[in-house]
């Protein structure tokens, strides 16, 4: 069991907290630690400056540009392989074109969830927050017979995560 320490103070009143028990000191101001954990660090985001549009098999998107690889967890081609074992934080942009797009967020134990554009040039998002251990991987796959545009100079298309918590 692991255990949370919250250290409360206020006016020479010190409240500890474990496992989020309620403190009772009015008015306090928290500080969060984490006893034992390592500060690493791990975070992408990645552009694709070009058009996809496929046929009827699903795509992993690929991505031409990464601004950010701390923790080299992002193959920088299409997708990130948890470098630690933690809690993470998965953000993701599409862009429809002349036909709709639904994109899949995925990871090696399936479907996650998906943003969706329908034709006529609509932006979609989605989030999530996944707990993976070492070497997991996750990626976004463009499904059967749609059309994400992005280009160079107007970047629609994005992928984005960082770690939120080490195990």
């Amino acid at each position: 069991m692991q255990l949370l320490a919250i250290t409360v103070v206020l006016a020479g009143f010190i409240c500890l907290m474990v496992d989020a028990e309620e403190c009772q000191c009015p008015m306090p101001t928290c500080h969060v630690t984490y006893p034992g954990k390592s500060k690493t660090k791990v975070a992408f985001s990645a552009m694709r400056t070009s058009n996809l549009i496929n046929g009827n098999a699903a795509v992993d998107l690929a991505f031409q540009k990464t601004l950010t690889n701390l923790g080299r967890g992002f193959d920088d081609v299409s997708s990130f392989r948890a470098p630690v074992d933690g809690t993470y934080f998965f953000t993701f942009a599409i862009h429809s074109g002349v036909k709709s797009a639904r994109v899949y967020l995925r990871t090696n134990a399936g479907y996650v969830n998906e943003a969706f554009g329908s034709a006529g040039y609509h932006t979609s998002t989605n989030q999530a927050i996944l707990r993976l251990q070492k070497g997991d991987r996750v990626w976004l796959q463009q499904q059967p017979n749609g059309a994400t545009i992005s280009l160079p100079e107007h970047i629609h298309v994005s992928f984005n995560g960082f770690l939120l918590y080490e195990d």
